[in-house]
């Protein structure tokens, strides 16, 4: 009877791989893509842009070390810029909540709850700052999962 299911095993196997291949290669573009694109540009806001997608994109295949990277960098330029006029401040400020959201994620994501609640409310701290509600809220639903996988239900 095992090598009569055997056959079915391989086609199984085959059909995981076909189905994740296009997403794989999919993946292996799109951060093509965007390592090319942080090469060629010049602003510092549009790099920290371009940093955060590639945090996202590993976040997508589970590659946390890569997303807290690639964050930092993001964060790293934000933090370091000088001084700008209110739109872009805002815009900055927004960039780097984001950043902060990533790195709250990849830390939670790899289990120290501390570092990514840390991050989480960072990240809201900026997003109500600039009136951000939508993303305001995803930092607290992110805060809430972060105390829940963290056993504190009272927080």
């Amino acid at each position: 009877m095992l090598r009569s299911a055997r056959p079915y095993y391989v086609v199984a196997l085959l059909c995981c791989i076909l189905v994740q291949g296009p997403g794989y290669a999919q993946n292996k573009r799109t951060l093509d893509s965007l390592q090319n694109s942080l090469k060629a540009e010049t602003n510092n806001v549009q790099k920290a842009k371009i940093l955060n997608g590639l945090s996202l994109e590993y976040k997508n295949s589970n590659q946390y070390k890569e997303v807290i990277t690639y964050a930092n960098q993001a964060r790293l330029l934000l933090e370091n810029l000088g001084s700008q006029n209110a739109d872009e401040k805002e815009e900055v400020q927004k960039v780097l909540a984001n950043s902060y959201a990533n790195l709250g994620d990849a830390y939670l994501n790899r289990g120290d709850y501390d570092v990514a609640l840390n991050n989480f409310k960072k990240s809201l701290a900026i997003h109500e700052s600039v009136n951000d509600q939508k993303n305001a809220a995803r930092d607290y639903n992110s805060i809430g999962y972060a105390y829940e996988k963290k056993g504190n239900f009272h927080e």
